[in-house]
């Protein structure tokens, strides 16, 4: 009786030296806690995002090139993939060589003065009003982010209205098409020389989507930039070319 209960009480002694070490880490744990519980929260929160970001940049997919679509319309997201494989279909080569053919639009709804009273002009209210459907201030807007993203140099093939790329031209800003294609002008080229009419384009028929765009819309090609994408040779030289495949599609 007596072994045995000697026995019992050393079991239990060293279960007591087990708990207490224990309680003394969680105690230290807990006090830890207690002090630097939101510097814990807010350095974890961080370094999650942190965490995240630099996944999805891994992951992320670069776009070969940049294409300015800029009219008086309308852009929707039905139309816009359509015209996006379109053109991607028509690109000679894998520009930024990744393996993938990949093409980033541009977007932007901008009327001049004539067309966005026409266009406000075209329905009315039961009260005979006419119903604004472009508003002065977000046209603004849009014309000045499209002239914004132009200054990056990102972006050399454009689809722009009339009103826009008399603009162009007269700042020298595009490269004619005698420069591009000597003395055999593809079919549509302006009597100016310095775009092609859209609506004269095959891939106008070849891609419905495209004729979200105005007939008039003219297909030209910036100079150059002195920064951004355009501003690298190899690159410019692939972004010729491919706008020689868009207007001369079709064509023998």
């Amino acid at each position: 009786m007596g072994d045995n209960k000697d026995f019992d009480e050393s079991k239990l002694d060293t279960t007591e030296i087990r708990l207490t070490s224990e309680n003394k880490i969680l105690s230290k744990l807990s006090n830890f806690w207690y002090h630097y519980k939101w510097t814990v929260i807010i350095v974890a929160f961080f370094a999650t995002i942190l965490i995240i970001g630099v996944v999805q940049m891994i992951q992320k997919e670069e776009d070969d090139t940049f294409v300015v679509l800029a009219a008086p319309t309308t852009f929707y997201g039905e139309d816009l993939s359509g015209i996006n494989a379109a053109l991607e279909s028509l690109m000679p080569s894998d520009i930024n060589g990744d393996g993938k053919k990949s093409i980033c639009l541009m977007t932007y709804s901008i009327y001049s003065e004539e067309e966005m009273k026409a266009v406000n002009e075209e329905e009315t209210d039961e009260n005979g009003r006419y119903i604004t459907k472009v508003f002065q201030s977000h046209n603004t807007q849009e014309h000045q982010s499209y002239v914004e993203y132009l200054r990056n140099g990102e972006a050399s093939i454009l689809f722009v209205s009339e009103y826009l790329y008399s603009s162009l031209r007269d700042n020298d800003t595009l490269r004619s098409m005698s420069e591009l294609f000597g003395e055999n002008l593809p079919e549509g080229t302006l009597s100016d020389g310095y775009g092609v009419r859209l609506g004269d384009l095959a891939i106008y028929e070849f891609c419905p989507d495209l004729q979200r765009l105005p007939e008039d819309t003219v297909v030209c090609l910036k100079r150059a930039h002195i920064w951004g994408a355009s501003s690298n040779k190899k690159t410019y030289a692939a972004l010729e070319e491919f706008y020689k495949s868009i207007v001369t599609f079709g064509e023998n």
